[in-house]
């Protein structure tokens, strides 16, 4: 029964990173729009790694047509502007360098002599955000962090749930709950942190110093399951618990369901 459950949390847990990742992962769009006998399009772009954005607008045939970029780096700032040059394949262009962490909003218009025939995308811009290479010996274990932190809090429930009936291990629900809360600080904040600082020359920009969403959430998980580690710090003894076993079993439900949700929120990347 033990294995089978270990089973069931491990497929639980790649099934939900993978619609998390899915979620979070920011993935360029295909556009194209028919203009006579010709098809434009573009494939938008969503980071740089300090290499130059390249945008490219693909024509389905040579035409005259003349492709503008513009980007600012800001939502509501001034535009600058450059025109896409003419290649064997359609139009293409760079968009400037920036530090990583910042970034450019971007739309292209599309024009034939001086109307106006194509926008990518057809309503808003999008945006590329500049990025930092993050060392496989540091990305590695930060994922294996988020893949442990579910793995384990699976496991926390289930044997939470066995106390409530009155059946289990005490001791093993709290060493698994332990390696819960273990794993959502190293993966969280020291490593998470260095990350961050990699990728985006900021590595903690959650409360108290600002708001970004990544941070915040994971400093919210963590909060559930150190808060439950706290409640039921005795188990981990086989003492009694300061909580009852039906509340132990609510509040690692709650902490689950919570990493569960920020889970699916998209990062601020």
């Amino acid at each position: 029964m033990r294995f089978v459950r270990y089973g069931i949390a491990l497929i639980l847990t790649i099934v939900l990173l993978g619609l998390a990742r899915r979620i979070s992962t920011r993935h360029p769009t295909d556009f194209s729009q028919a203009v006579g006998d010709i098809i434009i399009s573009h494939t938008t772009v969503t980071e740089d790694f300090g290499d130059g954005p390249a945008l490219d607008v693909m024509l389905s045939k040579p035409d005259s047509l003349l492709a503008i970029v513009y980007y600012s780096n800001g939502e509501g700032s001034p535009y600058s502007f450059d025109t896409l040059a003419v290649t064997n394949y359609g139009l293409s262009g760079n968009l400037p360098v920036l530090p990583k962490g910042k970034r450019w909003y971007y739309h292209i218009a599309v024009f034939d002599k001086d109307q106006l025939v194509a926008e990518f995308p057809p309503e808003g811009d999008q945006f590329i955000k500049f990025k930092g290479h993050v060392p496989a010996y540091i990305l590695i274990p930060h994922i294996f962090c988020m893949l442990a932190i579910v793995f384990f809090g699976f496991l926390t429930v289930f044997s939470a749930f066995d106390l409530s009936r009155g059946k289990g291990d005490l001791k093993k629900s709290a060493r698994y709950l332990l390696w819960t809360a273990i794993f959502a600080f190293v993966g969280g904040f020291p490593l998470g942190y260095y990350v961050a600082y990699l990728a985006f020359g900021v590595g903690w920009g959650g409360i108290p110093f600002g708001w970004d969403i990544t941070d915040n959430k994971t400093l919210l998980l963590f909060a559930f399951w150190l808060a439950t580690l706290i409640l039921a710090r005795k188990g981990l003894k086989g003492e009694t618990m300061a909580i009852s076993e039906g509340a132990y079993l609510t509040l690692t439900a709650v902490s689950l369901a919570v990493t569960i949700i920020t889970f699916m929120i998209p990062h601020s990347i």
